[in-house]
This record gives C-alpha cells, sequence and structure tokens, in this order.
C-alpha cells in the first residue's frame, strides 16, 4: 500500500492570496484603508479623539453591512 503524503493545511494568507479574485481582494484593501481615511477626515480633532472615532465609525459600519447580509439572506426576506 502506498501512502500519500498529505498536503498542509493553507494558513489564512495563503488562502486569501490564492481563493480569492482581484476585484474582492481590492475592496479588501479599500475596506480596511478607510480607517485611514477617517483618521484623514477627521483632522479637526486631537490624535486620540480621531483614532476612537475612525475605529469606531469603521466598527459600527462593519456591524451595519453584516447585519445587513444576514437579513437580506435570511427566511424573514419577502422577495415579493
Amino acid at each position: 500500500m502506498i501512502r500519500r503524503k498529505q498536503e498542509p493545511k493553507k494558513s489564512w494568507s495563503e488562502s486569501f492570496i490564492d481563493d480569492t479574485t482581484f476585484i474582492e481582494k481590492l475592496v479588501f484593501i479599500i475596506w480596511f484603508g478607510m480607517i485611514g481615511i477617517f483618521y484623514i477626515m477627521f483632522d479637526m480633532f486631537n490624535m486620540w479623539i480621531r483614532i476612537l472615532v475612525s475605529i469606531g465609525s469603521f466598527t459600527i459600519l462593519s456591524v451595519l453591512i453584516y447585519w445587513f447580509g444576514i437579513f437580506m439572506s435570511s427566511k424573514d426576506r419577502n422577495w415579493n
């Protein structure tokens, strides 16, 4: 009996590079670049307030988009 060598499991970075399309990678980079965009936009505040507002607004937007995706794919959604 011949034993085949098992391939090691992919890490998250290898999986991201191999299993995502160019558009998905671009959206991923833009989405996480939004923290920096928020940081630049809130130039009138002190540094710590800018950081908190940037991370907070990014988190709130991420949760809202996640909830919207869950709602749109749920059984409660009336498609008629």
